[in-house]
């Protein structure tokens, strides 16, 4: 896993078990993808890296037999209407078990 991977997860991790922490970068209505373009956003780093991230987030979620669009939802309108994105077992097992 890349430096930078790991360290959003962390950074995530973090955010999920202590709710005081809240990095600048992170949205609480934005799923994993999205919160790793702001993340990347805030590093200095080329376009190719940043797209070479992104590629690694999906390809892992293919990896695993998820969805690169929902992977931790049923459907599209199921993420679109989760209120509490981080609360959302699935993601929370996915993001505990990339620290």
């Amino acid at each position: 896993m890349s430096p930078l991977l790991q360290e959003f997860y962390k950074e995530i991790h973090r955010h999920i078990h202590d709710r005081n922490y809240q990095p600048r970068w992170f949205y609480h209505s934005a799923g994993l993808c999205m919160n790793l373009i702001h993340f990347l956003e805030s590093k200095n780093i080329t376009e190719e890296e940043k797209i070479n991230i992104m590629f690694e987030l999906r390809k892992s979620f293919s990896d695993k037999g998820l969805s690169e669009h929902c992977p931790f939802n049923e459907n599209a309108n199921e993420f679109q209407l989760e209120q509490f994105k981080y609360e959302n077992k699935n993601r929370v097992e996915w993001v505990n078990d990339h620290v």
